[in-house]
């Protein structure tokens, strides 16, 4: 678990999708000022106009023309008028934007309204005073209730989901590459040659492995010129070390026949054994000679001028 969490892919898409939440949330409280409110606050409005204007008129109607228009406000707009208590003494249950009902019809009205309820029922009501009458008005909030844009609320969702796959996309297309570049890099560690990166992707990352490709190739090439390196000291050095052992035979052997003075003959073998090992003594200097000359040297500090009246100074001048 804990190397999820502190691979470079989690680290990664945990921040961008951290950040594309923040974003989301930000978008949501903004459209929720912006868009939601006020259209609920509209709606409420509308709904306290409604009330008021039905109340209005039921006043100034005959009474015997009232009970047709009390039925027609329910057909229509779900609208229940009624000079008769309606049985309301509970609070109102929740529902959406609630409060900003009764604010707009306490602003309607001219004083303040508060929404109850009626045991075992959905409907809520108010008081109304009108005309010397207190009617009572009741409707029922999931016909009214201010629904939020479901536009808004799915591009909301809809971004907050887009949001996170493509943390996740951009940040496996970034970690793949340097996966693949570590096991890579692993194998070059381990003696072996691993297959050559793919160039492709950012230029960054296409870049890192064109560089990689290249070092990878350099020490591909230096392990060949060291196994040729190898080869030609064991060629060189074989003829050499042949020789000696040829002559520290003849030196061992005394059956062999010598021409001339046997010392004149010996001392000659000695000293051919001598040169073949100032030979090899001259092949390994060379070799490591060589092996110095790729080695990358330590840069110092030197005086230039000092230098050049060495050099001056040495060649007399």
């Amino acid at each position: 678990m804990k190397h999820l969490t502190g691979s470079l892919f989690a680290r990664t898409a945990l921040t961008l999708a951290l950040a594309f939440v923040v974003f989301q949330a930000a978008a949501f409280w903004v459209v929720t000022r912006t868009l939601i409110i006020p259209v609920a606050e509209r709606s409420a409005d509308d709904l306290a106009g409604l009330i008021v204007l039905s109340v209005q008129t039921w006043a100034e109607l005959p009474p015997q023309t009232r009970p047709a228009f009390e039925r027609e406000l329910a057909r229509r707009h779900g609208l229940r008028l009624t000079a008769s208590a309606a049985g309301a003494t509970t609070n109102a249950p929740r529902f959406a934007f609630r409060k900003q009902i009764e604010a707009a019809l306490s602003r309607r009205v001219g004083a303040p309204v508060v929404l109850r309820g009626v045991p075992d029922s959905e409907a809520v009501w108010l008081d109304v005073p009108v005309g010397g009458y207190e009617l009572h008005a009741g409707f029922f909030p999931a016909r009214y209730a201010v629904r939020p844009p479901l536009a808004a609320v799915a591009v909301i969702a809809f971004g907050t989901f887009l949001s996170l796959l493509t943390a996740l996309f951009l940040v496996r297309r970034i970690t793949v590459p340097l996966a693949r570049a570590a096991q890579a890099a692993s194998q070059v560690g381990a003696g072996e040659l691993p297959e050559p990166l793919p160039e492709t992707g950012p230029d960054e990352l296409a870049e890192l492995a064109r560089r990689f490709n290249r070092m990878a190739a350099e020490v591909r090439n230096l392990l060949d010129n060291r196994t040729t390196l190898l080869a030609g000291i064991s060629h060189d050095l074989r003829t050499p070390m042949t020789r000696l052992q040829l002559n520290l035979e003849l030196l061992r052997d005394t059956s062999v026949p010598v021409a001339g003075d046997c010392a004149a003959s010996r001392e000659m073998r000695i000293d051919r054994a001598v040169a073949d090992l100032a030979d090899m003594n001259r092949l390994i200097a060379g070799y490591l000679e060589l092996a110095r000359t790729t080695q990358a040297e330590a840069r110092v500090r030197f005086d230039l001028s000092r230098l050049l009246d060495e050099v001056a100074a040495a060649a007399g001048l």
